[in-house]
């Protein structure tokens, strides 16, 4: 048989790959953060971030419809968490 009849595609891979992730991602180095950026960060759905700003759990800007967590309080938040921050590369 042909090995290459059982290779995932490179899409499929890519996805498993990407589903599991060994270390935080770097934080980005902006003033605000967005959901997706924080949700990403932790390796959670942006839906889990939005249940913790709700709950006032994780600092947060509510400007108009849109949600953005202040950086410095984000990691000040991490670091409470006991988790450290790994700086994204500039």
């Amino acid at each position: 048989m042909n090995s290459e009849a059982f290779s995932p595609p490179a899409t499929e891979v890519s996805q498993m790959t990407h589903a599991m992730p060994k270390k935080p991602a770097p934080v980005p180095a902006y003033v605000h953060l967005t959901v997706e950026e924080v949700a990403h960060f932790l390796h959670v759905s942006p839906g889990v971030i939005y249940e913790l700003v709700g709950e006032g759990d994780l600092p947060a800007l509510h400007v108009g419809r849109l949600i953005r967590t202040p950086r410095q309080a984000f990691l000040d938040w991490l670091a409470a968490q006991g988790v450290e921050e790994r700086h994204a590369e500039e």
